[in-house]
């Protein structure tokens, strides 16, 4: 006990602010394991605004693990990434279409399917950011730069509920292309708690074109709270 002695102290004042009744909850979600470096208490909407924002800058999509395989982005006229050492089974099937894909989905996952999304991240944001930004969302990226996405902690809420206002986006410029069908998820809702990485995989459930960084711009983040519950809804450029 005497060794995570601070991370106990931190949990006891989650487990306050939630009004959780047992402790024993969190440390059952294996939180004693992630050693949150930053628990924020949601008090001010502006700081999930600035979570979303700041996930746009320093994510993006590289791949998915389905039922522990990797599967990449195939090639097409918007890929994203290069991959080296694309594993045999995940054949690299082009789409040379621009306004329809030519793309046939090999695999359609089912409810017992596992698909894992893996990020990948670029904490430093300096050259990124525009000198027009917002000084409070300035403030936001300098605390958040210095800690990984599993790290930082959300608290101060029964329910957060994330969704995405502007629906599928039915352009196929950008690229959702890949061997595994991604769906884009209505919603996504949290409890008690969220890390910054969970908004992030949120953020990824939400969008419909999972690599795209252009034709499905994100704008913004709208978040609204009702009692104790918070409503995000995301906001997406579909382009033109």
């Amino acid at each position: 006990m005497s060794k995570h002695r601070n991370l106990i102290h931190k949990l006891l004042l989650i487990d306050k602010i939630t009004k959780q009744c047992d402790i024993q909850f969190l440390l059952k979600q294996n939180l004693v394991s992630l050693q949150f470096q930053k628990i924020i208490l949601v008090d001010d909407l502006n700081t999930i605004t600035h979570a979303f924002q700041y996930i746009s800058l320093v994510t993006s999509f590289h791949h998915i693990k389905f039922n522990g395989q990797r599967y990449y982005e195939t090639s097409n006229m918007w890929e994203t990434h290069k991959i080296k050492k694309r594993p045999k089974y995940d054949i690299d099937h082009p789409c040379y279409g621009y306004g329809e894909c030519e793309l046939s989905t090999l695999i359609y996952p089912k409810g017992e399917d596992l698909i894992r999304y893996v990020l990948r991240c670029n904490y430093d944001v300096a050259e990124m950011l525009s000198q027009d930004e917002q000084p409070k969302f300035l403030k936001f990226v300098e605390q958040m730069s210095k800690y990984k996405l599993k790290n930082v902690m959300f608290v101060g809420f029964n329910n957060l509920t994330i969704k995405n206002t502007c629906g599928r986006n039915e352009d196929h410029r950008g690229s959702n292309h890949c061997n595994i069908y991604l769906p884009m998820h209505d919603k996504v809702v949290m409890t008690k708690f969220a890390t910054l990485y969970d908004l992030a995989i949120a953020y990824y459930r939400l969008k419909s074109h999972k690599w795209d960084r252009w034709y499905e711009l994100f704008s913004y983040a709208m978040p609204v709270r009702k009692k104790n519950d918070i409503i995000v809804n995301l906001v997406f450029d579909h382009g033109s």
